[in-house]
């Protein structure tokens, strides 16, 4: 069902903190089972979810790119969103980071 779809999703990005939402970006299970259920594929119905987590994950995506699972997680978004502006807002942190980045 489609509310239940968006009630899962709303549940998951309204009721996580960042904190919360990065931890389980940057664990191996959560976040394939996680937050690859919510970046997979270019379905409509996730973009509200993935502008949720673009925006409560502001300021952790350098953290989360340079880490050993959490940089899926940012792959993954920047794929799935649809938005040009949600992409270069990502884009826009990450560059902010290209020293840490860069290792």
């Amino acid at each position: 069902s489609p509310k239940l779809c968006r009630d899962t999703l709303d549940g998951i990005t309204t009721g996580f903190c960042a904190q919360e939402l990065e931890w389980i970006a940057n664990d191996g299970l959560g976040s394939r089972c996680i937050m690859d259920a919510i970046t997979d594929g270019k379905n409509e119905k996730k973009q509200r979810a993935l502008r949720q987590l673009l925006e409560k994950l502001s300021g952790r995506w350098v953290a989360l790119s340079v880490e050993r699972v959490g940089h899926h997680l940012v792959q993954n978004l920047f794929g799935a969103l649809k938005s040009l502006d949600e992409k270069a807002t990502l884009t826009c942190e990450l560059a902010r980071g290209i020293n840490r980045l860069g290792g």
